[in-house]
C-alpha cells in the first residue's frame, strides 16, 4: 500500500498583534497630522473671510459717510433762502448731522420737501454694535426718523472738525473742549473721518492691545481685557466745499 505524506510549509506566518498595533498606531498619526493641517488651513481661511469682510464694511462705511459730508451746505437755489450747513458737529456722542438742498427729482425747482439732513452715529441693535444712518424728520424742531443700519462691527466712529484762521490757514475747532463745535459750527470747512471696524469672529491666537487715537493724538478707543478680534483703521479728510460760500 503506498502511503501519502502531506508537508505543510511552516515558513508561512501572518501578523502578529503587536505587529498589527504598531501599523494602527502609525496610521493614526499619519490622519492625526492631516487632521492638523486642515484645521490650521480651515483657520486660516475663516480669519481671511473675516478681516475681508472687515475690510469691505469699513470702505463702504467711509465711502457713504464721505460723499454725503460733502454735500453739507449745498444750495442750489440760493435765493431767498438761508444758507445750509452743519446743524450739528458732535463727537461726543460720535455723530455729526447736516442739512442741504437738492432737486431730488431733477425738475429744475427746489421745494421745500426736497431739503434733507442726515446724523450719522454707533448704536447697538442685538448686540451688535452698528454704524448708523437716520434722515431728517423735520427741520423746527430737529428730529430724525429712525436709524437705519449701515455697516456692523464698528468700533468706533470719530470726527476732527477744521476751519480757518484770518490767514486762511486751518485750524481745529473744538468750542467745549472734547471736540464739538457749536459756536463756530458755520466755520467748518474740513470733517477728519476716523472709523474703527473689527471682524465678526475672534481670533484666539490674537490678542489686540492697541489704543486707538485719531489724527491729534486723542484715544478714541480701548479693546476690553482679553480682547481676541482684529481691528482696521480707516481715515480720511473730507472739504466741505459748500460751506462758506457767499450767497449772491
Amino acid at each position: 500500500m503506498n502511503t501519502m505524506t502531506i508537508h505543510l510549509n511552516s515558513n508561512k506566518k501572518g501578523f502578529t498583534l503587536i505587529e498589527l498595533l504598531i501599523a494602527l498606531l502609525l496610521g493614526l498619526m499619519v490622519m492625526a497630522a492631516i487632521y492638523e493641517v486642515y484645521l490650521i488651513q480651515q483657520k486660516s481661511y475663516t480669519n481671511q473671510q473675516s478681516v475681508a469682510g472687515m475690510e469691505q464694511n469699513l470702505r463702504a462705511s467711509m465711502f457713504l459717510l464721505k460723499r454725503e459730508i460733502q454735500k453739507a451746505g449745498f444750495n442750489p437755489d440760493p435765493k431767498g433762502q438761508q444758507q445750509l450747513g452743519f446743524t450739528e458737529a458732535a463727537r461726543v456722542p460720535p455723530a455729526v448731522a447736516f442739512t442741504f438742498i437738492g432737486d431730488m427729482n431733477d425738475d429744475g425747482v427746489v421745494s421745500n420737501g426736497e431739503t434733507d439732513g442726515l446724523r450719522f452715529t454707533i448704536y447697538t441693535s442685538n448686540g451688535v454694535q452698528k454704524l448708523g444712518r437716520a434722515t431728517l424728520q423735520s427741520s423746527s424742531p430737529i428730529s430724525f426718523n429712525v436709524i437705519e443700519p449701515v455697516a456692523e462691527n464698528i468700533d468706533a466712529l470719530d470726527f476732527v472738525f477744521f476751519g480757518v484762521d484770518g490767514n486762511d490757514n486751518p485750524i481745529v475747532l473744538d468750542d467745549d473742549g472734547s471736540g464739538n463745535v457749536i459756536a463756530n459750527i458755520a466755520g467748518i470747512r474740513v470733517v477728519e473721518i476716523t472709523i474703527i471696524a473689527r471682524a465678526k469672529d475672534p481670533d484666539i491666537n490674537f490678542t489686540d492691545t492697541t489704543a486707538y487715537q485719531n489724527s491729534q493724538g486723542d484715544i478714541i478707543f480701548t479693546p476690553p481685557a482679553n480682547d481676541h478680534y482684529r481691528r482696521r483703521v480707516l481715515r480720511t479728510s473730507v472739504e466741505c466745499r459748500n460751506m462758506g460760500l457767499e450767497l449772491q
